[in-house]
């Protein structure tokens, strides 16, 4: 969504990407039917209910999946899925995972890189909290085995982040990985809706976390199926361009 979205503070309030935006407004309303990403953007276009605008998730091509839990009921272990840059907060991931650390044995595997990548891990080994470092994984099965070992995977973002849903929280649907959570808009809605993780809010507590419900992970990999798969995407569209 542009230019709401650019990292570049308050000039995108001047000329000329405030003419930019407003030529995007004064067209919309020319198409017969207007997709977004996610319902978010409807809601900074101050579109919500408007018969026009169909929200359509990015999908992925169904596989069946292949999975087998190894997780220690006796430790927590966490994923995190792709770059560590300056947009996620790690700040939050370190006191997060800190105070799970004092109730429970804590680890993280990390699935990337990124710039801030040594940064994480110097502070969470600071705070005695394992760290086991993947590196870039590419291969479905292979990452797989990682979320397979995970009890959540982490989408944790700076508050200025503006997104509906994030591509790594579409990889943890994918695995039926549950998630925690703390951005705003669609996947806050989809996790209280579908009980599929936990989303941190300010009274949130790390004795939430130690409660562990192993049939979760058959709601996350059903809500994938449902709603990211390509034959649901191909769906929808042919049916809303029937309607016109």
């Amino acid at each position: 969504l542009w230019p709401e979205t650019l990292p570049v503070g308050n000039i995108k309030n001047i000329f000329p990407i405030t003419l930019w935006k407003n030529i995007r407004d004064k067209y919309l309303e020319r198409a017969d039917i207007i997709f977004t990403e996610c319902d978010l953007f409807q809601e900074v276009l101050r579109k919500k209910g408007n018969l026009k605008y169909h929200t359509l998730y990015w999908s992925r091509k169904e596989r069946p999946l292949e999975t087998s839990y190894k997780f220690s009921k006796n430790k927590r272990s966490f994923c995190y899925l792709g770059s560590i840059n300056n947009i996620i907060d790690l700040d939050l991931i370190v006191q997060f995972l800190k105070e799970c650390n004092k109730k429970i044995d804590t680890t993280l595997h990390i699935i990337g890189n990124g710039e801030e990548k040594q940064t994480l891990i110097s502070r969470l080994s600071a705070e005695h909290i394992t760290v086991i470092d993947h590196q870039e994984v590419y291969s479905q099965i292979e990452k797989q085995k990682i979320f397979d070992q995970c009890h959540y995977g982490l989408n944790i973002m700076k508050a200025s982040v503006f997104v509906g849903l994030t591509m790594k929280s579409m990889d943890y649907f994918e695995a039926g990985l549950p998630v925690i959570n703390n951005i705003h808009g669609d996947t806050w809605d989809i996790i209280e809706r579908e009980k599929i993780g936990v989303n941190l809010k300010e009274n949130t507590t790390a004795a939430e976390i130690m409660v562990y419900d192993v049939v979760m992970r058959e709601r996350v990999r059903r809500f994938f199926e449902t709603n990211l798969g390509e034959d649901t995407f191909q769906r929808k569209v042919k049916e809303l361009l029937l309607e016109l």
